[in-house]
């Protein structure tokens, strides 16, 4: 059961929290993310319009093509060796995996790791739906755990972490064949990532309340502690610090 009370600055605390899954233990997602590289799409036309896409299965820009592929060219001459690629099914994430693979390795693609559904709120401006005036609802329905909650015709929170979690199981048992020194590439999209980051620190906790568990759901998945929106980089990111940063910064 969880239940979640507002305070002043629209942030929630987590009164009591069992997760409603199989969670991965920490320690695989310490192998996972040791062993993999995250990737987020190159950018797309909404992407530059600053339009929330979701589940709409959009293609990458200009723009988005030229700068993955100058990561491409990155991260040919750096010594890392690049086994396995995984990818979302969606196509703006399979053109991004396409362009890193350099032609010779095979992409998997792991259908589970799809971009969040938003329902309504997909094809609206971001600025707009994070708004004052809708910011409370998106903070409410982003945290709960209820299987009711959701934007409307889109998917709820629970079913969305249930189904990263399974995808990040099958990339664990994929990966666990690869060579020592090579990593993996998993591509996909920002609220796939911000997912990854909720539950590698939600396991670290053990699914339990504490006052750091407290601080993760504060901070609200898609909002750091200062209530900004949570941005994530395109193209090869790595987390540190709790936050998404570039792995070939400019």
């Amino acid at each position: 059961m969880i239940e979640i009370r507002p305070n002043n600055q629209l942030h929630y605390e987590l009164l009591i929290f069992e997760p409603k899954f199989d969670l991965l233990d920490f320690k695989s997602f310490q192998i996972l993310l040791k062993s993999t590289l995250l990737v987020r799409h190159g950018q797309t036309s909404l992407n530059e319009r600053k339009v929330l896409q979701g589940s709409t299965n959009s293609i990458l820009s200009q723009k988005g093509i030229e700068e993955i592929e100058i990561q491409k060219e990155t991260l040919l001459r750096s010594p890392i060796t690049i086994e396995m690629i995984f990818s979302s099914s969606m196509a703006r994430a399979i053109q991004t995996a396409e362009i890193l693979s350099n032609k010779d390795k095979q992409i998997i693609v792991v259908p589970n790791m799809h971009e969040y559904n938003y329902g309504e709120w997909e094809g609206m401006n971001i600025s707009d739906i994070i708004s004052d005036k809708n910011r409370e609802e998106w903070t409410r329905k982003r945290l709960s755990l209820e299987e009711i909650f959701g934007p409307k015709n889109g998917e709820s929170f629970i079913h969305f972490l249930t189904r990263i979690n399974n995808a990040l199981k099958e990339i664990l048992i994929s990966i666990s064949t690869i060579k020592k020194d090579s990593k993996s590439l998993v591509v996909c999209h920002a609220e796939v990532l911000r997912a990854i980051r909720f539950l590698s620190l939600l396991s670290k906790e053990k699914g339990v309340a504490s006052p750091h568990n407290i601080r993760i759901l504060e901070e609200n998945f898609s909002f750091d502690k200062n209530g900004n929106f949570l941005k994530v980089p395109h193209g090869i990111i790595e987390l540190k610090n709790n936050s998404f940063v570039s792995y070939f910064p400019n």
